[in-house]
């Protein structure tokens, strides 16, 4: 079946559900079943709840699993995470294992330093710490991109993307183009990637990023890399493995930002492997 095919079926068996959680409107969709919950976080750009629906496929035949969309109209960090807080309550979600790629790995390591009891394990793929240098241009730079037309904001995302996706086959490269250029941050009414930006300046602003707290939370750890990362310096990916010493971690060969894009089928049996360890 291809990637297409997969998608189709996936929409029609999958449905979203929305929540209003201090005025945003946030999207998730709850799958599977099972003793242990897989929570879902997607990457900078992934508005929508079902793009990382590969994940959530391999994952809901032995868990439940809840795939979120960030709300396009959250602004800061604290949104972010009581948005996810919000939905895991109305899911009666009292604790859970929590997957975050790029964006997601940042959200769920805010939200495991507010909310560490109810946080089972933690999975980082394709995240890493900003050292002090980047993070500092990082947050000269954003306020720029913010101002930028919008139009420039959807080509640069395009563009990047389509480097991501260079090494897939074409019916692949081609799924994926079409999925991003039907997503929500293609909609012109929608305000989603320039608030992605102020919620990224937020995290910047209030100094999270650093390793305070997070020695609060002991829980099982995996932290996936790509061998060819493009969003993370290997020394930001260091810095990401000293704030968790105890974590396994997975390089994917030849694989780059996207790994779960690029590399579907090692992403999930590294995940499920090490999912594996929350049943035994």
């Amino acid at each position: 079946m291809s990637i297409s095919e997969q998608y189709e079926d996936f929409r029609k068996s999958h449905t979203i559900s929305h929540l209003t959680v201090s005025g945003n409107d946030w999207s998730y969709i709850a799958a599977g079943a099972g003793e242990h919950t897989v929570v879902i976080l997607p990457g900078g750009g992934g508005i929508d709840a079902d793009c990382m629906f590969p994940v959530v496929l391999a994952l809901e035949r032995q868990y439940r699993v809840i795939a979120i969309g960030y709300a396009p109209t959250a602004t800061t960090v604290k949104e972010l995470v009581e948005g996810v807080r919000a939905i895991l309550d109305d899911r009666g979600v009292e604790h859970c294992c929590m997957l975050g790629h790029s964006l997601g790995g940042f959200i769920e390591r805010a939200f495991v330093q507010d909310y560490p009891r109810r946080i089972d394990s933690l999975i980082i793929a394709n995240s890493a710490v900003y050292t002090p240098g980047r993070a500092l241009l990082i947050r000269i730079l954003l306020p720029v991109s913010r101002g930028l037309p919008r139009a420039v904001l959807v080509s640069t995302m395009r563009s990047k993307f389509e480097g991501l996706l260079k090494t897939l086959p074409d019916s692949d490269r081609k799924f994926w183009m079409s999925y991003v250029n039907e997503s929500e941050t293609m909609d012109p009414k929608s305000n989603g990637l320039r608030n992605q930006v102020r919620c990224m300046l937020d995290f910047l602003r209030i100094g999270w990023d650093k390793p305070m707290t997070e020695t609060a939370w002991t829980g099982r750890t995996l932290i996936i890399e790509s061998s060819d990362e493009t969003g993370f310096t290997l020394k930001e990916r260091q810095l990401l493995r000293a704030h968790y010493p105890c974590a396994t971690v997975h390089i994917i060969e030849n694989a780059g930002h996207g790994s779960f894009i690029t590399h579907t089928q090692e992403f999930n049996d590294t995940v499920g492997n090490f999912l594996a360890g929350l049943r035994n």
